[in-house]
């Protein structure tokens, strides 16, 4: 089956599609020893020689996805480690194709690691806009309290910048301390660790047990098996669906189209008086949260407003569980208002 040159070179995950059509416009890629420099051009990646940038793409065989039962002190790397370490590559043999961790995990991480040879499906998977899960076990030190499992729920800030909500519990008391249960939708520099950390409860071990809808289940340490077509047909499904933000743009000429989608927004989160989070949104996503409580409340909202404050709160005695938002408030220019602040809702 022909196959346009560019993705063929994108799936062997040495780049992404752009950067793979700025090669061929650039005489870097060769086919059957030929430069190839015409986007558009197709190719068999079941026949063709194909090089890219003087390295060559294994023929395919079709797509390819694993699930490695990742050891710990083993690096997810497909290079060789300076020092000598074993990588994730030592424990793939006799695979039909060339296939690359989706992701990573740390040095001393255990668990579910997903290898593939599709790189554009590997690249939605790991974009935080899918909010594909990814399930851990994490062995703390001591015991969260309610309250610090809730301030992990609303997302603990990495490098000055918010991260999203996520879910936890605890799974089980060990002695003096625990185990924890985490599922997050997005995966930043060892994530896990460093938010642990900063409440407070550092971590002792790491296990992944879930991918997306992929379970360890059957899957001894440092084993592996390739994925069935089910299997595979769950991921792509975890994607599929177009994201909340991208549905919102589309319809944006419906309502407040005159507001600047280019500009950022800041939202605050207020909880009995005090302020514990604070958020930059594109004004698409403020766009969205207006209409949302302009729904439900029948309310009318501006959308001219330069700059937007919005604060949500609950009643001083109501339970923490029930966080049930009574008011947003909006801060900044309204045009024509003579107005520096409104009431939303």
């Amino acid at each position: 089956m022909k196959i346009r040159l560019q993705k063929v070179i994108a799936d062997a995950g040495l780049t992404s599609r752009r950067e793979a059509e700025r090669w061929i416009t650039e005489g870097r890629v060769k086919v059957n020893g030929n430069v190839v420099t015409k986007l558009g051009t197709t190719v068999d990646p079941l026949l063709d020689e194909i090089r890219a940038r003087g390295k060559l793409i294994p023929r395919s065989q079709g797509r390819v996805f694993i699930l490695l039962n990742k050891p710990a002190d083993f690096l997810t790397t497909m290079g060789v480690d300076e020092r000598g370490r074993k990588t994730v590559m030592d424990l793939i043999k006799n695979i039909p194709a060339r296939v690359f961790p989706v992701g990573r995990l740390d040095y001393n991480t255990q668990g579910a690691l997903l290898l593939s040879s599709d790189g554009a499906l590997s690249k939605k998977l790991l974009d935080p806009k899918y909010k594909v899960p990814r399930t851990y076990l994490v062995k703390v030190r001591g015991v969260p309290e309610e309250k610090t499992l809730r301030r992990l729920r609303r997302g603990v800030g990495l490098d000055n910048q918010p991260t999203m909500p996520l879910e936890v519990e605890v799974d089980r008391i060990s002695g003096k301390n625990s185990f924890i249960k985490i599922k997050m939708f997005e995966g930043k520099n060892r994530h896990v660790k460093r938010i642990c950390e900063i409440v407070g409860h550092s971590v002792i071990r790491l296990k992944r047990t879930h991918f997306g809808n992929l379970t360890l289940t059957g899957l001894p340490t440092g084993a592996y098996k390739f994925l069935t077509p089910r299997e595979i047909k769950s991921l792509e499904l975890l994607v599929k669906k177009e994201p909340v933000e991208q549905k919102i743009k589309q319809r944006s000429s419906v309502a407040g189209s005159n507001m600047p989608h280019s500009s950022t927004y800041t939202w605050s989160l207020n909880l009995g008086g005090a302020i514990i989070r604070t958020c930059e949104f594109s004004a698409i996503r403020v766009l969205s949260i207006m209409q949302k409580w302009a729904n439900t409340r029948s309310t009318a909202v501006s959308t001219n407003a330069t700059e937007l404050r919005f604060t949500e709160a609950i009643p001083p005695n109501s339970p923490p569980k029930e966080m049930t938002p009574f008011r947003i408030a909006a801060s900044g220019n309204f045009p024509g208002s003579g107005l520096r602040s409104k009431i939303i809702t």
